[in-house]
């Protein structure tokens, strides 16, 4: 699968292990997860940004950053 695929909201979420409304209130409250508008109602996102935000957001057993 390339980095540079865009997935829909319904599949980013998918790949994410979340709800599509979930990345819908993330969006609004704009949270650290990049996405791209494509129009006011197309809204995709990049899976380069899904695994890099996946390894941001790894944490060791004591709750700190992993490295």
């Amino acid at each position: 699968m390339p980095d540079n695929q865009l997935f829909s909201t319904k599949a980013a979420a998918a790949y994410l292990g979340l709800q599509p409304v979930t990345l819908e209130k993330w969006r609004y409250e704009r949270k650290q997860l990049p996405f791209v508008t494509v129009s006011p109602s197309c809204v995709r996102y990049r899976k380069a940004d899904l695994d890099q935000w996946i390894e941001g957001n790894i944490k060791s057993p004591d709750g700190n950053q992993a490295a």
